[in-house]
C-alpha cells in the first residue's frame, strides 16, 4: 500500500510555485480508522510564497505550521466565515511558503476537499512524510498536461503577487500502463 507513498524530503522542499506543478496528478490520501483509505487525485493548486501572501505566518500563532520544512500539512480555518482549506507546506523550515489544494478530481473547491476527505483541524502540522501519518501523498506514475497558469483566486487587493500567474490546473492526465 505504501510502494507509491512520496518520502523524500526534498520533494517538498523546493519553491511553492515549483511544488504546486509538481502536486498535479498526484494522489491526496486520507486515511480514517485502522484499514479504510480515500484517494483523490490533485487537479488544481495555488502557490503561496513566502511574502505577504502566507498570512498564518505573519500572525502571532504558535506553533505556525507554515514554518515547518516542507512535506507537512497546513490547515487553515477563518473563523469569521468558517471557511477551511488544506496547504501542503514547500520549502525550508522558518520560510512561509506552501501549496493550496484547490480542486481534485472528485471535488471542487478546497472547503470541499478538506470536508470530503475529513481532515480535522488537530492534523494541522502534521509530518505527510511520516509512516503514522493519517494524510499523505501518492506519486502512482500519472503525468499531468498543465493549462496555462492563471492569478489566484480571491486573493487580497494587498497582495504585491494579487496577479501573478500562482494558480496551476491539469488540463488532461497520462496515466502509467
Amino acid at each position: 500500500m505504501d510502494s507509491k507513498r512520496i518520502r523524500n524530503r526534498d520533494y517538498f522542499t523546493k519553491p511553492a510555485e515549483d511544488l504546486a506543478k509538481d502536486l498535479l496528478g498526484k494522489i491526496l490520501c486520507r486515511r480514517i480508522g485502522k484499514d479504510f483509505v480515500m484517494k483523490s487525485r490533485i487537479k488544481v493548486t495555488e502557490a503561496y510564497r513566502n511574502d505577504e501572501d502566507c498570512t498564518d505566518a505573519n500572525r502571532d500563532k504558535a506553533p505556525n505550521s507554515q514554518l515547518l520544512s516542507g512535506g507537512h500539512l497546513h490547515y487553515f480555518y477563518k473563523t469569521c466565515d468558517g471557511r477551511r482549506r488544506i496547504d501542503i507546506v514547500a520549502g525550508s523550515e522558518g520560510v512561509a511558503e506552501s501549496v493550496l489544494i484547490r480542486e481534485t478530481d472528485l471535488y471542487d473547491g478546497p472547503q470541499k476537499v478538506v470536508w470530503a476527505l475529513d481532515i480535522k483541524m488537530y492534523m494541522d502540522g502534521i509530518d505527510l512524510l511520516s509512516k503514522d501519518s493519517e494524510v499523505w501523498i501518492e506519486d502512482d506514475g500519472t503525468v499531468a498536461i498543465l493549462d496555462e497558469p492563471k492569478p489566484r483566486i480571491n486573493i487580497s487587493e494587498k497582495s504585491t503577487s494579487k496577479d501573478s500567474p500562482l494558480r496551476f490546473s491539469a488540463k488532461s492526465f497520462i496515466f502509467p500502463n
